[in-house]
């Protein structure tokens, strides 16, 4: 069974229910873009791993941590934002040993870590990769909301160096890719901030004909209240 089956599968068991709550309130504070909201989220959800079978949860919390302590440096200013580099570097050697035992799951999680720190450390050339794979991953392994994160994410990434055309490509998959995720208020919101992409043609490499990806859409994440509230 699929790690991803597996946590949708645990999120409806009582003893892991505030412990689940803590990585939701994470995940949607981090793809709506409010960094504060979302460190808090996963250091709350951090202090109740105890309270569950604890893998799955602190693999999800490892990773939207990461993202979270990422989403909060600034391009070279390691002495201002050392806690958050150094809590994002110990989240990502997680993953990459996870990674290492279970690329099906682990990989693209992995890999997209891997780029925000190659981003935030100025390497970026070294960051276009990571980006790249931890999509390739995703859409591979019918993961299609990480796909659609890891698309929105380089598309910040090419945005602020300036190359439109390549962010524009970009953004255009994570919206279709949150599309078909379910994650309504997540596509409203790139709609309200970016109109055009709401009649223009979209890039496939989020395979709207395979069926794979369609069943892996409904069983990332079971519980469509919480798409539809994300943004």
């Amino acid at each position: 069974m699929s790690f991803e089956r597996q946590l949708a599968q645990r999120r409806g068991r009582t003893d892991d229910r505030v412990l689940g709550t803590g990585y939701e309130r994470c995940r949607r504070a981090s793809l709506r873009e409010t960094t504060g909201p979302a460190v808090e989220a996963s250091l709350n959800a951090q202090r109740l791993l105890w309270t569950s079978t604890p893998f799955f949860e602190s693999a999800e919390a490892s990773f939207y941590g990461a993202l979270s302590r990422a989403a909060c440096c600034s391009v070279g200013s390691p002495d201002r934002d050392r806690e958050h580099l150094e809590a994002l570097t110990a989240h990502h050697k997680l993953l990459v040993t996870w990674a290492e035992n279970c690329p099906e799951n682990f990989e693209h999680r992995s890999a997209l870590v891997g780029a925000e720190v190659a981003r935030i450390d100025g390497r970026e050339l070294d960051a276009e990769r990571p980006y790249e794979a931890a999509i390739r991953s995703a859409r591979e392994n019918n993961v299609v909301h990480i796909e659609a994160l890891a698309n929105e994410l380089a598309a910040r990434f090419y945005a602020a160096r300036g190359f439109q055309t390549i962010w524009h490509a970009y953004l255009q998959n994570a919206h279709y890719c949150y599309r078909r995720w379910g994650a309504d208020a997540k596509v409203r919101q790139l709609e309200q901030l970016y109109p055009q992409i709401r009649t223009e043609g979209i890039d496939l490499r989020c395979d709207r004909d395979d069926p794979d990806t369609s069943r892996a859409s409904r069983s990332g994440d079971r519980d469509q209240g919480v798409r539809s509230r994300i943004g």
